[in-house]
């Protein structure tokens, strides 16, 4: 751009020196310089007639007023080129002004890109350090969950067995004898009979689940 501005002044001066140039070879039309010989006698030129000087002036007034107008008319031009120079030499420095404002809001624009770029960068991290906090958690409660449903389900079943497990109430006292065949085994002389295995070697004071054939059980009965 500053070279641009130098070309514009040196173009500026020269047409200046162009113009004085012209007015100087314009001001010297017409002048005369005397001819010598080669060393001999130049004979006088003869006086011109009183007309023939009038018509010589009167052309030359002409040619100097011809070149006054043009002389005038070039100076205009000058002043119009340095008008026209002054106008560009200010449009240049807006346009100059406003690329150095658009610059900085442009440096401004990347800047607000950078730290919105940071912000998200943070944010990202956040969310997902949040996210995995809350798997952890959610799978940590499943674990329990499940221990606890796990307890909960052998309580059931031990509560159950113990049930399952507890001797039939013998009405009266009630019971019959039977004597074991062969084949014969407690669960299956409790099923027949309506009663449990427990019953039965509680009645009769058995300490496992062992008969042998030919025993006397006595089986309770209901009434």
């Amino acid at each position: 751009m500053f070279k641009q501005k130098k070309s514009f002044r040196f173009l500026g001066i020269g047409l200046g020196l162009a113009v004085l140039a012209i007015a100087n070879g314009c001001a010297n039309w017409g002048a005369t310089e005397p001819v010598l010989g080669g060393g001999g006698y130049s004979p006088q030129p003869a006086a011109p007639s009183r007309a023939a000087a009038q018509e010589t002036v009167i052309v030359q007034r002409g040619d100097d007023l011809r070149t006054a107008r043009e002389i005038a008319g070039l100076r205009a031009d000058l002043r119009t080129l340095q008008e026209d120079q002054k106008q560009l030499l200010a449009r240049i420095e807006s346009l100059e002004l406003a690329n150095q404002a658009k610059d900085m809001q442009v440096k401004e624009l990347q800047n607000l890109l950078s730290a919105m770029d940071g912000r998200f960068g943070e944010v990202d991290k956040e969310w997902r350090d949040r996210m995995e906090r809350l798997r952890t958690t959610m799978e940590q409660e499943r674990v329990q969950r499940r221990k606890d449903l796990e307890n909960v389900t052998n309580v059931m079943a031990s509560e159950i067995n113990k049930v399952a497990a507890a001797p039939a109430p013998v009405q009266g006292g009630a019971y019959k004898e039977i004597v074991v065949q062969r084949g014969d085994t407690l669960s299956g002389i409790a099923a027949s009979s309506g009663t449990s295995v427990a019953a039965i070697k509680q009645l009769n004071g058995l300490k496992s689940d062992v008969i042998r054939m030919g025993d006397r059980l006595k089986v309770p009965v209901r009434e």
